[in-house]
């Protein structure tokens, strides 16, 4: 899953639970001991039906993409910022136009640059500073463990899984 976990994080805040997972996983191109492919087909316990992608096999690698599409319209973000949106009924989206994100932890397994996690890191010093409540507590991250298990547990069986909540 490597960086994948991230998307799974977002996908769980803006769809909510999942009901059942259905995935396949192999190590395509690297000499690692874990998967550089993955493919999922995520049941949400709201209805909706979503995949889920994870790879450093491909080239030349992209950033983290997620499309939203139904019925009103379709929206793509490319690594956290909207850059299509295609609705029915026009909105005030604005595109950002943000220069091309040089982190390349999207085609290599190895996490060479963290700045990514840069604000998640100011977040917990104050948490510890202040006594305050962090953005994402462990019971959040707890949510993407789970469906990250039943990822890999649907590619290990070959099965679909349901996906237990905590």
């Amino acid at each position: 899953m490597n960086q994948g976990v991230h998307t799974v994080d977002l996908l769980l805040w803006l769809f909510g639970d999942v009901k059942r997972v259905y995935a396949k996983a192999l190590t395509a191109l690297h000499n690692i001991e874990s998967e550089d492919t993955l493919g999922a087909t995520i049941e949400f316990a709201n209805g909706a039906i979503g995949t889920l992608e994870a790879a450093t096999s491909v080239f030349p690698g992209y950033d983290r993409r997620v499309e939203i599409k139904g019925s009103e319209g379709t929206i793509i973000f490319e690594h956290d910022r909207i850059v299509s949106a295609d609705l029915k009924t026009p909105s005030v989206l604005e595109l950002e136009t943000q220069p091309q994100d040089t982190n390349r932890s999207s085609s290599s397994p190895i996490v060479s640059d963290v700045t990514g996690h840069t604000r998640i890191l100011e977040d917990f010093i104050n948490v510890i500073k202040t006594g305050g409540q962090p953005r994402c507590d462990g019971n959040q991250g707890r949510r993407s463990v789970n469906l990250v298990q039943a990822v890999y547990q649907s590619a290990r069986t070959g099965q679909p899984v349901d996906v237990q909540q905590s």
